[in-house]
């Protein structure tokens, strides 16, 4: 297995985030594009990374680990990693957080399914 550096993916994840603090940059750095805002390491982490989610509501950053069936989750107002979360995942890729109903959604590869989380506890809805 090959070793993966997460840092520049999260990079392009809190880049693209950067909507969450938007009101923060300058015209200059509005006008710039994306731009890196942070760089934040993740412990154990190896394999391959997919899609990514945000909550704007409580900035919170998710991204799918495939290869070791995670949901990574980060806190956008500390830059921090906060904690994985392991599900009935099978190389979960695809992330959609929903906010009308305050869920997360995941796809999951190797079966097809979707497994929904709770939006506060992360844990599958029951």
């Amino acid at each position: 297995m090959t070793l993966r550096i997460p840092c520049s993916l999260l990079a392009v994840g809190l880049a693209l985030v950067s909507s969450l603090r938007a009101d923060e940059s300058t015209p200059a750095e509005k006008a710039a594009g994306l731009h890196l805002l942070a760089k934040i390491p993740v412990p154990g982490m190896t394999g391959t990374w997919d899609h990514l989610a945000a909550d704007p509501a409580t900035a919170r950053l998710f991204a799918n680990a495939q290869d070791i069936h995670t949901l990574e989750i980060f806190d956008l107002k500390t830059n921090r990693w906060v904690r994985a979360v392991t599900g009935p995942f099978n190389r979960n890729q695809g992330a959609e957080f929903l906010a009308d109903t305050h869920q997360l959604a995941i796809s999951n590869g190797r079966s097809g399914t979707v497994t929904f989380l709770d939006g506060a506890t992360l844990a599958p809805p029951g």
